[in-house]
């Protein structure tokens, strides 16, 4: 998906060489006239951030944490990749600690 037109208010793409009948909002990426579940356009940064985030949620939720999802934004990429690797440092230890 690409950028096809910037207008004064409004974003437009193209996919697959046609452009889109939907409009994005210019500075926040959210889809324009659509209340109940508005799509997002996304940078690649944003879009790779999300994918770690979830990949981290993911790991946590393996290693018997779970981050409850109204939790969720609040809290810092920084931070749950921390969290990850004091779980899996306790998990090796727990292994060489089991005679």
């Amino acid at each position: 998906m690409t950028v096809s037109r910037v207008g004064t208010k409004d974003l437009y793409v193209t996919l697959h060489g046609h452009e889109r009948r939907e409009r994005y909002h210019r500075t926040t990426g959210i889809e324009e006239g659509q209340h109940a579940r508005p799509a997002r356009l996304l940078t690649p940064e944003q879009y790779e951030e999300r994918t770690q985030r979830a990949s981290l949620f993911a790991r946590l939720l393996a290693a018997g944490i779970e981050v409850r999802h109204g939790k969720r934004a609040d809290m810092p990429t920084d931070k749950l990749r921390a969290l990850l690797a004091v779980m899996q440092d306790d998990s090796t230890d727990e292994e060489v600690r089991t005679p």
